[in-house]
């Protein structure tokens, strides 16, 4: 009897839920972590026995066990305190049970479930003397079901006994009576899987709890089976579960721990096996049953076969289960496409199993048919519950047809074993295609136990399934976050939004469906921008982008598009003009094509299979997904690659199939429906296909398989061209190579008229107007490019089309497209036959595409003909993107839009999400609900932070009532237990987890604002809406006075929504008030503020930062304006919850007006409270100043405000501290003391330093580095400071304000409702880091400064909880995160306010500066050390991934798509010491398009005792090093971006080849961080090679200090070869061979008495000298005074190359090549002995070299110094030697040579000498 699965779900370690636990398996990750440490507290700890458990050094091993477990504990009914007794693997077999009845459509509460049985398989942690009290399950079987008569047929009651017979097969029967309340076990009669399911579920049926080991699973089926062979039950549910109670069970499981990689136990690398728990539940029914209810079927078991104890060997025990278990499905192991296995870890165990296996399986010793896996590979051994996990896995493969991944798998521990066996293992997960002749998917699991047991189960898809919907999609890590709105200000407002929404969720797919939610109800909206990206950090990069792109494309007219995918247009062209499916030239195929399109878009399955009768053959499964018993190397798959482009059959085959099913993916899941269609060459039959025209490709699969056409007669011997041309020999004689294609960058015009000159070669394509092929007779090709001397290449195919030489194979062709018509589309079909539409009939379409390929093919005609009438969007529905480049070169900066459905190797989800960003900008008509999860547009206010202080009452609310309720999951958290307690079942520690608001969604609503527009530079308003006088009425008066007498019923209310009073009121007049009475869709305040002389507040004349933020207030005059308190009746208070802070530039002096401008941008009303989010900006005259965003507050009753909990950390807040890596700050004084009581502080405020720190702390005369005035001060202690503490290791302080009732600011905010201002937090916070940076010594580095904001910092404040009168003390905790002294002394901090024990306010980046009020010399300044040494800061590539670029695995830093590589030799960047770059910061540039504008921003951190340095006369930097800093990231950004892609068959070189810059300022470098912004300027491929051109600036600090460009080339070895140097070719001797007459001096460096006069220099003069080492290139020098083409002086120099020199191992890896830059530093060293020869520093009493400053230096390379050379010299031409009162300067021109070829030219080469 077949049994069908139709529930199912799983919880296994951090896999908790099906769909993750699916997304799990199809992705291959991983969740191995070390045991958490609040699991078995006070021995996990001890490093012994950490050691027992595997760990070293304390460590752990790897598992994957739970941290904690959400459950939906209201789902059973319990009582806070009867949850706490619930036994945990009860509560999680309640769970997944629950949810798997769930899934398989079962309705809970409504129709009792009278006969569903519950069978369960737990996991052996009970104690000893509850096991003995346990049944045997025959004997319980025999008695419930005789008792209940559900079993009357004694041969049936027979089956049953045996099948739950057998050493190990204990059972305890659940019934409903006689159980001990009280008791703590399994058998727990009150709190057991089947009391609970029969309170939930209301289920009257057995329920049974198995144990036999790993095989309890396989048990429980096969009595499944029988119970519903029985046909008594309708449904059975099996579930297990294995929890790792005790330490002693981590301890057995230890001897089996796995220490090698954790993959497939039968790996070479793998190790034993890695501790799993978790849970699964499957729902059983009788397969025909299933399909009677329509349930949903994921598999059906055929077939179960369990062995209890056998007497022969482990091998045959599993060879014999497996043949059984055939049997009984009826089944061959030839059928078999997937078998999951035990693979245990037991290596006697495995090889057993894989001996058994390979007997049972082996059928045809040349077929790789059946893959091998093991769920062990992803959760680890979960024993009891491995069969369950096994169960699952494998009914959801058959059910999405795909076969899963197995992470890690390299090779087979016993390949000898595998030699003859039909397994292989994916390393990535496929699509499942069935063979031919099969029917449906078969797969198979095997299972054996540790106590002789084997078990072996047949399980299959169910065909009738048809709508296979699987979710992944919806779950794919890469989103859309589509924006709507009618005007950039709109724009840019709900981008905001979009980012803090963002910032607060801690989720990005529900931000993605809500923000979808919303979108769509904007349809009507003029503009969309589409964001992308697929973690938090790149989509707030890419909001964070797409601002400046938002103005240039409104600025320009041109879209804006991120190297991500993220897209804008201010032009949209959906409604403008018409879509065009573009289909190119079907030879575009790779491998591991469409890889996961099958599982992302179930629905092609069926497509394909509607296309042909056999989709494995057609789409070559078997080529495109390569089946491998070892992971095959990058050669092995460039090998495979190669081997599919040279079958012409293949390729057409595969892309014709894939286009057709990217085309249903767009027409049928995002219904984007064409209006034209049009293909390149042969792509005009696959359109035909893939947009219905023709509905079955076996007629033209058949055919070509059959003909000549691509075997013989345009591939392989090409006859056709050899009847054409009259060759009478056969192929075989030729000996040459007949045809050849090649791509010309030129016009089409000048390569026809080339082309008159030979009678074999032909145009065949013209792509662009400036891209042709041309094709014919190899030799005659060659003659063409070289007579046009244009830029070429070899074309990727080489068949022959498009030419007069296919005129014999028309007939054949047209016969292969003489199809049948299927439907006539209304789409217009265009050929390049006629460049016309196509009569949509069979002979029309047959004449019109054979004519087409047989003649020369004019693409720009036909996209211009397309385009003229009326087609502006392309879509190419194909790999590769040549077509979408081919469209924007010929329409070039016409309207359009071209894109790409699968750039070739790119991720195949974001290549489709990218698409639809761009045509959801453009307003073409689509649906993308496909990609989101369906969700509420209201459900947005659940990740906002607006909720935090409610968060705390509904916390208490469950609390006090005992009872958990509906809405709210209960978090069941594995805590730390004591020793002593080990041997007791673990206490369970509840925490609650709120995850939805105690607001229902019918209880609120939310509507967002429609945004105000302001100009860029508002106007001040002569327009005085209330005066100060009105002002202050409102404040302390009647409100009624001010908004007039529908406001009398306010008066009356003590507490309103006030302003604070003097002297904390900071408006002085309204200028604009607007919005809806009791509407808080809008409302705009604008305030001014008139800054009184001498303010009491001020600090040397300005105003310290709490004040400047709290002068916003005018929100609350705002708030009443728009009717709040007319809904509060006196009984709520105003309090702001959040408010983020922005300051764009210094506090300007003498400021005389602020004026604000708040802005309501969107509120929440329930039934109890409002909340309203806010904007605002700050202007001082006409400039902008201040920006405050994120902005929320509400209004509370006093009940809610006293049940405030204060902030909670959230566990991403926690694990982004915990992830901070500690650095250190040397202060720059010293203070002995580190409490500082009131009195010091007021020293401060009276800015006497010194009287507070000590007086080594003396400065005088700067009134402006102090606190602020005594009435503003708000600490009056400082409790500790610790300068290394906090997580970053910069610095911690503690301190205090006391708080009385008389404090002066309960009197002002606001009356009637005295709370302490939030802002005066912030200013309290503000004082101490100011307090901080004094106490550090930061004002030492300055020399007339003043605290000020650091500009673009945004600073949140967060409150939740109140200070009011009485008396306390409140805490500030500052922890610095960030401090430096360039460009002038920060640093920024986290502060946490805390009051009565609960932290009630949080300040993230808090930042000052110390800014000189006036500008400062850098002499003034001194030189400054670098005083902090901080770890790699994130990066886009670290420093670890250019390791890999350097001599790794090119993949681990540029991605698969660089596969090709890994076992080769490719373009590198220099390595070890050499390597110049420490992270890439950004990369902006599209790969695979080179555009010029791509742009690369590097960091170098320069070591103080670098090589550069060590070897140097004197710590400057080396003019080598400049070029190689410089130059360094020009080879990453061309890499990156894929210019070796372009050739991947080629081993391309990379050469510097021209170069000019120049040092623009002298700084020292050491210990500071050089940043280098690259940008190409151009990529050009010209014969052989491709050149690119970029320009660069250096920076350090800000500051630029080297600028220039280079010319960088990629060659192939060929063209390295046949180098000729500078000259041609010409030998050109130097100078000084051409006069030997002249008198010289000679110096060999080596000898004894230059060793000491060049390199050792007199004590006096310690730098006047040569460098030495890695710095020292020459032997002898020889010096010609007076001579050289300028007759000013004359230098020769001479080394000998060796292969150990120590550049070529550095520069490259696999390319030994001398540094042109080296050649360059080589130069200088000679010109440095010229100076010190002549003593040109003799007048500069310490002379050291150094770079001339504004002086370019330009060079030439046209040739290489390898291991081979053996000789290098060059030579100097001195032109000028300058002196002036700083520095002497020799400049000259400069030659290199190796061996007799001149190669390198160096115009205005210098050096300097200056005093050190």
């Amino acid at each position: 009897m077949e049994i069908a699965i139709v529930g199912m779900d799983a919880v296994f370690g951090s896999c908790q839920g099906l769909d993750k636990f699916a997304a799990s398996i199809y992705d291959g990750s991983q969740h191995f972590h070390p045991i958490p440490h609040n699991r078995y507290q006070g021995r996990v700890q001890n490093q012994q026995l950490s050691e027992e458990v595997g760990g070293t050094n304390g460590t752990l091993p790897r598992v994957n066990v739970f941290d904690n477990i959400d459950i939906n504990a209201f789902n059973f009914n319990s009582k806070s305190n009867e949850v706490e007794r619930l036994d945990y693997q009860n509560l999680l077999l309640s769970n997944v049970v629950d949810n798997a009845l769930k899934d398989a459509g079962f309705d809970q509460g409504k129709t009792p479930l009278k006969n569903v049985a519950v069978i369960t398989s737990l996991s052996s942690g009970v104690p000893v003397e509850q096991r003995d009290s346990r049944l045997h399950l025959d004997r319980v079987l025999e008695e419930y079901l005789s008792t209940n008569k559900m079993v009357s047929d004694s041969e049936q009651l027979s089956l049953l006994k045996r099948a739950s017979s057998g050493e190990s097969g204990y059972a305890i029967a659940n019934s409903n009576s006689n159980s001990n309340p009280n008791a703590n076990s399994v058998s727990n009669q009150d709190h057991s899987v089947a009391s609970q399911m029969a309170t939930l579920w209301n289920i009257s049926g057995p329920t049974f709890t198995v144990e036999a080991a790993e095989n309890s699973v396989i048990k429980a089926l096969d009595i499944a089976q029988i119970l519903l062979k029985a046909g008594e039950v309708d449904a059975v549910v099996v579930a297990a579960v294995n929890l790792v109670h005790e330490f002693d069970q981590v301890l057995l499981g230890n001897s089996n721990s796995n220490r090698g990689e954790p993959t497939l136990s039968y790996d070479y690398h793998a190790n034993g096996s890695i501790l799993g728990e978790g849970a699964g539940a499957v729902v059983l029914k009788r397969a025909e049953q299933a399909k009677q209810d329509q349930n949903r079927i994921y598999a059906v078991i055929d077939g179960i076969n369990w062995i209890a104890n056998s007497s022969i060997t482990g091998a045959e025990s599993v060879k014999q289960s497996c043949e059984q278990a055939f049997d009984k499905a009826g089944v061959k192991p030839r059928d078999i496409g997937y078998l999951e296995v035990f693979g245990s870890g037991l290596q006697q165990q495995d090889r057993s199993e894989i001996q058994g296996l390979i007997a049972a399986y082996q059928w045809d010793n040349s077929q790789l048919s059946c893959c091998l896996g093991s769920v062990k590979s992803t959760i680890g051994h979960t024993y009891i519950a491995s069969g369950i996990a096994s169960l699952i896995k494998t009914a959801l493969c058959l059910y999405n047809r795909y076969i899963p991944a197995t992470p890690n798998w390299s090779k087979p521990k016993q390949p000898e074993l595998w030699k003859e066996s039909p397994f292989y293992v994916a390393n990535e997960s496929r699509p499942w295609f069935l063979t031919p002749g099969q029917v449906k998917r078969v797969a198979a699991i095997n299972s054996l136990a540790g106590d002789g047991s084997y078990g072996h189960l047949i399980l299959s898809e169910e065909l009738s399934e048809t709508e296979r919907s699987n979710g992944y999609l919806e779950q794919a890590p890469f989103y859309l976050f589509p924006i709507a709105a009618n005007d950039q200000s709109a724009l840019l407002e709900q981008l905001d939004v979009l980012e803090q929404t963002i910032e607060n969720s801690s989720s990005l797919s529900q931000v993605a469906n809500q923000t979808f939610a919303k979108f769509k109800g904007s349809n009507q909206a003029t503009y969309t921008l589409a964001i992308v990206g697929g973690d938090k950090a790149k989509v707030m990069r890419e909001i964070e982008r797409s601002r400046p792109g938002i103005k240039r494309a409104f600025a320009e007219g041109k879209p804006w598009k991120s190297p991500l995918g993220s897209y804008f247009t201010a032009n949209p062209l959906g409604k403008k003009g018409a879509i065009a499916f573009v289909y190119p030239g079907a030879f575009n195929s790779y491998i591991s094509m469409g890889r996961k399109l099958f599982q992302l878009f179930p629905s092609i399955y069926d497509r394909a299979a509607s296309l042909v009768s056999n989709p494995g053959e057609f789409f070559r499964e078997k080529q495109l997904y390569p089946r491998s018993q070892h992971q095959l190397s990058k050669r092995e798959l460039e090998d495979l690659e190669t081997k599919l482009a040279d079958t012409p059959l293949s390729m057409l085959e595969t892309g014709t199939g894939f286009a057709v099913l990217f085309t249903q993916i767009l027409r049928e899941y995002f219904q984007v429906q064409p209006q034209v269609a049009f293909g390149y060459s042969m792509g005009e039959s696959t359109m035909m296909y893939a947009l219905d025209v023709w509905s079955n490709a076996d007629y033209g699969s058949n055919f070509v398989n059959s003909s000549e056409l691509f075997r013989s007669r345009l591939a392989g011997a090409q006859n056709a061209v050899r009847d054409h041309w009259g060759m009478t020999k056969p192929p075989q004689q030729d000996g040459t190579e007949l045809w050849s294609s090649y791509v010309l960058m030129a016009p089409a015009s000048t390569v026809k008229e080339c082309l008159k000159q030979e009678n074999r070669v032909y145009l065949t394509h013209i792509n662009t107007p400036t891209e042709v092929v041309i094709a014919g007779e190899p030799e005659g090709c060659k003659r063409v490019i070289e007579a046009l001397g244009c830029d070429s290449f070899r074309s990727p195919t080489n068949l022959v089309l498009h030419c007069e030489a296919m005129a014999s194979e028309y007939n054949e062709l047209s016969k292969l497209n003489s199809v049948s018509v299927s439907k006539t589309p209304d789409i217009v079909f265009y050929s390049s036959a006629r460049y016309t539409p196509i009569p949509l009939d069979q002979n029309s379409i047959a004449n019109h595409l054979a004519q087409g390929v047989c003649q020369e093919l004019d693409f720009p005609r036909l996209i211009n003909r397309a385009y003229d009438d009326g087609a502006k969007l392309f879509i190419e529905l194909g790999s590769g993107g040549t077509c979408t480049r081919w469209i924007s070169d010929t329409l070039k900066q016409q309207d359009h839009l071209a894109v790409c459905i699968n750039p070739k190797r790119g991720d195949d989800h974001a290549a489709v999400v990218k698409v639809l960003a761009q045509l959801v900008s453009h307003q073409v008509s689509l649906n993308l609900s496909p990609l989101y999860s369906s969700v509420s547009e209201t459900s947005v206010l659940e990740t906002g932070n607006q909720y935090k202080l409610l968060e705390t009452k509904l916390t208490s609310d469950i609390n006090k009532s005992g009872i958990i309720g509906a809405n709210f999951d209960k978090s069941v958290s594995f805590k730390s237990k004591p020793v002593a307690e080990l041997s007791q079942p673990m206490a369970e520690t509840q925490t609650m987890t709120l995850v939805k608001d105690k607001i229902s969604s019918q209880e609120f609503t939310y509507q967002e604002t429609i945004p105000v527009n302001s100009p860029t530079i508002p106007e001040t308003s002569t327009t005085i809406i209330f005066n100060a006088d009105d002002v202050l009425e409102f404040t302390e008066g009647k409100v009624s006075r001010v908004f007039g007498n529908d406001f009398e019923s306010i008066d009356a209310y003590a507490r309103r929504v006030r302003l604070p009073s003097p002297p904390y009121l900071f408006i002085s007049r309204v200028t604009k008030l607007e919005g809806e009475r009791e509407n808080y869709k809008t409302g705009v305040i604008e305030t001014e503020y008139d800054l009184p002389e001498n303010a009491w507040y001020a600090v040397d004349g300005q105003v310290p930062l709490g004040i400047c933020k709290e002068a916003g207030h005018g929100i609350l005059l705002l708030l009443s304006y728009l009717g709040s308190d007319f809904e509060n009746k006196g009984k709520r208070s105003f309090r702001l919850l959040d408010l983020t802070a922005k300051f764009l530039d210094n506090q300007p002096e003498a400021i005389k007006t602020l004026r604000y401008e708040v802005k309501i941008t969107s509120h929440v009303i329930t039934e109890d409270s409002l909340l309203i989010f806010f904007k605002g900006e700050c202007w001082i005259g006409d400039k902008l100043w201040m920006t405050l965003d994120g902005g929320c507050a509400g209004l509370f009753s006093d009940e809610e405000l006293a049940l405030g909990n204060g902030i909670v950390s959230t566990e991403e807040e926690n694990k982004a501290l915990n992830s901070i890596q500690p650095q250190h700050f040397q202060p720059l004084l010293s203070c002995e003391k580190l409490i500082f009581d009131q009195q010091d502080l007021l020293h401060l405020s009276q800015g006497n330093i010194a009287a507070c720190f000590g007086n080594n702390y003396q400065q005088q005369g700067n009134p402006s580095l102090r606190l602020p005035p005594q009435k503003l001060l708000m600490i009056d202690r400082v409790i500790d400071i610790d300068p290394q503490g906090g997580a970053a290791g910069l610095g911690l302080v503690m301190g205090t304000k006391s708080v009385t009732p008389e404090d002066w600011y309960f009197l002002c905010h606001f009356k009637n409702d005295p709370t302490m201002p939030g802002s005066l937090m912030v200013e309290g916070s503000c004082q101490l880091l100011q307090f901080y940076l004094l106490f550090l010594g930061l004002q030492t580095r300055t020399v007339d400064a003043r605290f000020q904001p650091i500009p673009e910092l945004a600073m949140s404040s967060r409150f939740r909880g109140q200070v009011t009168p009485g008396s306390g003390t409140l805490v500030y905790q500052l922890e610095i995160t960030e401090i430096g002294l360039s460009p002038q002394p920060f640093a920024s901090a986290n502060v946490d306010i805390i009051f009565a024990g609960k932290t009630i306010a949080a300040i993230k980046n808090l930042g000052l500066q110390l800014s000189e009020k006036q500008p400062v010399s850098q002499k003034q300044l001194g030189t400054l050390p670098s005083q902090i040494t901080t770890p790699e800061p994130a990066a886009l590539f670290s420093s670890e991934q250019l390791k890999e670029l350097a001599e790794g695995y090119v993949t681990r830093c540029l991605g698969q798509e660089f596969q090709i590589y890994d076992n080769r030799r490719c373009v590198r960047v220099p390595n070890k010491e050499f390597c110049l770059i420490s992270r890439v910061l950004e990369v902006e540039g599209k790969r695979h398009e080179l555009q010029p504008n791509s742009t690369i921003t590097t960091n170098y951190d320069v070591s103080p005792t670098a090589w550069f340095y060590n070897h140097n006369s004197y710590p400057y930097l080396p003019y080598c090093t400049y070029i190689e800093i410089a130059g360094q990231p020009c080879i990453f950004l061309g890499v990156h971006l894929g210019t070796t892609l372009l050739f991947p068959d080629e081993d391309l070189y990379f050469r510097n080849l021209d170069g000019q810059a120049k040092v623009l300022k002298d700084i020292d470098l050491r210990g500071k961080t050089i940043t280098d912004k690259v940008t190409m300027l151009s990529s050009t491929a010209v014969k052989g090679a491709i050149i690119q051109k970029f320009d660069f600036q250096m920076f350090c600090d800000g500051e630029e200090f080297y600028q220039g460009n280079m010319v960088f080339g990629y060659f192939s070895h060929q063209v390295l070869a046949n180098q000729v140097g500078l000259d041609k070719g010409k030998l050109v001797q130097p100078w000084y061979e051409q006069n030997l007459n002249r008198s010289a001096i000679t110096i060999n460096l080596n000898a004894p008495e230059n060793q000491q006069k060049f390199y050792h220099a007199p004590p006096h003069k310690p730098h006047y000298r040569l460098a030495h080492s890695q710095l020292d290139f020459l032997d002898d020098v020889l010096i010609i005074e007076g001579g050289g083409n300028y007759q000013k002086g004359y230098i020769y120099a001479s080394t000998e190359i060796t292969p150990n020199d120590w550049f070529f191992s550095r520069h490259f890896y696999q390319d030994p090549v001398m540094p042109g830059a080296l050649g360059v530093e080589a130069i200088l060293q000679a010109m440095q002995v010229y100076a010190l020869e002549l003593d040109l520093g003799k007048s500069l009493k310490s002379p050291r070299f150094g770079q001339v400053l504004n002086h370019q230096i330009t060079w030439k390379y046209r040739g290489q110094i390898t291991p081979e050379n053996r000789k290098m010299f060059l030579e100097v031409h001195i032109s000028s030697i300058e002196f002036d009162n700083e520095q002497i300067k020799i400049i000259g021109d400069a030659s290199l040579w190796k061996d007799n070829m001149r190669i390198y030219e160096i115009k205005d080469i210098a050096i300097g000498l200056l005093e050190a």
